[in-house]
């Protein structure tokens, strides 16, 4: 029988064997050439929105990222290059403002 490795799983034995700067919550938002897609996959529009949210919350991080963490404690960590563009995700939502917000706020991190 032959097992196919999908992208998800590959991702998770990769992050269980090697390790991360962070987990699949932080890299399940980086797929920034099909988001309409990614947006369905997680649920649609509002469910997208509230995982997003979420990733910005204080505490939420489940590993110590040590010195290279900066005291983040937020999964979105913006010291990490996957999350760049990651505040910029609500303006597929149609809520600028909100990427506006969350901008400023890393910014004065």
């Amino acid at each position: 029988m032959r097992t196919e490795m999908t992208a998800l799983a590959f991702t998770r034995r990769a992050h269980q064997s090697y390790g991360f700067a962070n987990d699949h919550a932080e890299y399940s938002f980086t797929i920034p050439h099909d988001m309409q897609t990614l947006i369905e996959f997680m649920g649609g529009a509002q469910a997208f929105e509230s995982r997003l949210d979420y990733i910005f919350q204080p505490n939420t991080v489940q590993q110590d990222l040590g010195a290279n963490g900066a005291g983040i404690t937020s999964i979105m960590n913006i010291g990490n290059e996957p999350d760049f563009a990651t505040p910029y995700e609500y303006h597929y939502l149609n809520k600028q403002a909100k990427s506006v917000q969350r901008s400023r706020e890393l910014s004065n991190q």
